[in-house]
């Protein structure tokens, strides 16, 4: 199984992206992909291993997007936030729309 696994260097502001291929059969090292030359075995302690590749903000940023709009994601889910928000004030406002209508309709009865 493959699996990417990041770090964050926050006063980088960079990821540090490994691609490791986990073997499921125990038997077999953990290998990291090494752009260029294929895949490496991991020592078996895991120290301190260089990531793949690393990327700035604004390059992970991008690589997000494309994967994003590639797979049917939403490409800036800070966009997709304001529109579940703006869709939760419409839902907020049919109810109390409708619940108005519904005290001033029971006033009436009787």
């Amino acid at each position: 199984m493959i699996r990417a696994y990041l770090r964050e260097d926050r006063l980088g502001l960079s990821m540090a992206i490994s691609f490791v291929m986990e073997p499921t059969d125990g038997t077999s090292p953990a290998r990291i992909l090494r752009f260029g030359q294929g895949w490496e075995d991991l020592p078996p302690d895991m120290a301190m291993v260089e990531p793949t590749l690393t990327l700035h903000d604004g390059e992970a940023r991008a690589l997000l997007d494309a994967l994003a709009n590639h797979y049917g994601g939403a490409e800036d889910t800070r966009a997709l936030r304001r529109d579940y928000d703006a869709e939760r004030r419409r839902v907020d406002d049919l109810t109390a729309s409708l619940a108005a209508i519904a005290q001033s309709l029971s006033g009436q009865v009787g």
